[in-house]
């Protein structure tokens, strides 16, 4: 696929940081994004919903000429990613944040891992069931944190508030003995800073961006063109919030557009 259009969906910022990544790596592709502000956040949503959701933002992105598809977020990736790739085959190549994480996990020498996601996301348990069954050695300690995605989507993100919310959600018995933790939900690289300040230097993060990165290449094998791409972004709802992260991490203006999902 030497001139695949990438699209990448998530249900608001914290598929930001992952998009732009696959934009520094392959700067020769275009590369549309999709955020679901309306429907945020999908971790208090019901399997269903958020399937319905996934897919309709699927079926735009592939409408607009995307055959390549990244799903940038665990909820969704949990529950919709099998039945998007049944729908797609043959047209489209999907990808999950899950699974390349899940190899990254099994091929670190941490043993005890922590996984924070959302509630929908924590209650599905795939991050455990898939890491046990591809490396027996590890011990998964799951905790749902859901008031960080909501915290980080309005904004507040290297700052005192989330300095305070990281550390009591952290602060668990039952992360006592933990070495490396999954950061099971796209907005939380966004507060790295904050979980640093918890752990210190004595354990792994875990998240999809390198693997992810790493798992398009295999799919993306030509990136050399003399046009660089275009990013375009796309919300269900425009907001403010939105517009800065985006602004931040492009350094400077975005092409940010509204499209209502067709449910």
């Amino acid at each position: 696929m030497s001139s695949s259009k990438i699209g990448v969906f998530d249900s608001g910022i914290g598929g930001l940081p992952l998009a732009f990544a696959i934009r520094n790596t392959f700067p020769f592709h275009d590369i549309i994004y999709f955020g679901d502000t309306e429907h945020f956040p999908f971790g208090d949503r019901s399997a269903e919903s958020v399937e319905r959701f996934s897919h309709a933002m699927a079926s735009f992105l592939y409408e607009e000429g995307c055959d390549i598809l990244v799903i940038a977020c665990n909820t969704a990736s949990a529950v919709a990613y099998d039945s998007l790739k049944q729908r797609l085959k043959n047209r489209a190549t999907v990808f999950n944040v899950i699974d390349p994480v899940v190899q990254e996990v099994c091929n670190a020498s941490a043993t005890h891992i922590g996984v924070i996601g959302t509630s929908r996301t924590i209650e599905t348990n795939i991050f455990e069931q898939k890491i046990l069954a591809s490396c027996q050695n590890k011990k998964v300690y799951s905790l749902p944190t859901p008031l960080l995605a909501p915290m980080i989507e309005a904004g507040y993100y290297n700052h005192p508030v989330s300095e305070l919310v990281v550390q009591d959600y952290l602060n668990h018995a039952s992360f006592e003995s933990i070495e490396g933790l999954v950061l099971a939900c796209t907005h939380y690289p966004l507060i790295r800073k904050d979980i640093n300040a918890v752990f210190g230097s004595r354990f792994e993060m875990f998240d999809a961006h390198k693997a992810l990165v790493s798992a398009l290449h295999d799919c993306i094998q030509d990136t050399s063109s003399e046009t660089k791409g275009s990013t375009t972004f796309f919300v269900s709802d425009l907001t403010k919030s939105f517009q800065k992260t985006a602004e931040i991490f492009a350094g400077g203006a975005v092409d940010l557009r509204q499209h209502r999902l067709q449910l």
